[in-house]
Parts: structure tokens; sequence; C-alpha cells
């Protein structure tokens, strides 16, 4: 059996120490896994706290889940990296007037129909933000920019 520890705070020395707590009583033959978020609160002190720690103790169990489905760059790395730019354009447009410029410099994540060579993963990462121009032209961009 294997039995998989979700810390709910960042604290690893913390996490060490359940699963050596966890090891000492668990049956033979038992596998201990324990993790913690890599972001949220150092410990739990109160209901901020508890609130502030789910959304990374979800990301941890949606990791093991599909590690042990065997989803690896795909279930993992993929929804981690559009995740991370999606919070990243949602601090660059905060309201319906701002404006601004997302510069993805990677080649890989145009659409499959724009780039015959795009990663299978580009239309899945593409899907998940918000709609907005793509282009290569420097010029438009300049032009964009100058707009602002």
């Amino acid at each position: 059996m294997k039995i998989h520890i979700v810390n709910p705070n960042t604290t690893r020395a913390f996490t060490q120490k359940i699963a050596r707590a966890a090891r000492a009583i668990a049956a033979q033959g038992t596998e201990i896994f324990a993790t913690q978020p890599d972001f949220g609160p150092v410990s739990i002190e109160g209901y901020y706290d508890e609130a502030f720690a789910v959304p990374g103790m979800l990301a941890r169990i949606r990791e093991a889940d599909a590690q042990r489905e065997g989803l690896g760059f795909i279930g993992i790395q993929v929804p981690q990296m559009t995740l991370k730019l999606k919070q990243g354009i949602g601090r660059l447009i905060r309201t319906r007037t701002d404006r601004g410029v997302v510069a993805v410099l990677d080649p890989r994540l145009m659409l499959p129909s724009e780039d015959r060579v795009g990663k299978r993963y580009a239309a899945q990462v593409r899907a998940a933000l918000p709609p907005f121009p793509v282009t290569r032209d420097w010029d438009r961009v300049e032009t964009f920019l100058h707009e602002l």
C-alpha cells in the first residue's frame, strides 16, 4: 500500500517529521510519501491560513495523481506552466481598460495550425488563456505599444 501525506503548510522540516511519525506506525510494506506545497502558509494559524493552504495542497494531490497515472509532462508541467502564465497575465490585465503585451518568446507555444512543428501541448496552453491577438510581427507589437 502507498500513502501520500500532504502537509498543508510549506515547512519542509515539519513534513519530514510527519513522514517519520507515519512510517513508525505504518504496517510493514506500506510506502509513505510526504510532500508539502510550494506556496502557502508556513504554518496554519487560523481560518485565513487554512484557506490559503488549499490551492497548494490541491496542486500536490493533482501532481501525485498525474504521476500515478503516468501523465508526466502533459499532466504535471503543462498545467503548472499554464497556471503561472495565466497568473502573470492576470497581474498585467486587472480591469477591462488595462492593456499590455505578454511576450512569449518560445516558438513551441504557437498553435500547431500556425506552426507545423508546434508541440501538441501548444493548443492546450493557448486554449486555457484569455482570447488575445497573436503575432510574430515585431512592427505590429511596436505599433500596439505606441498606441498605449
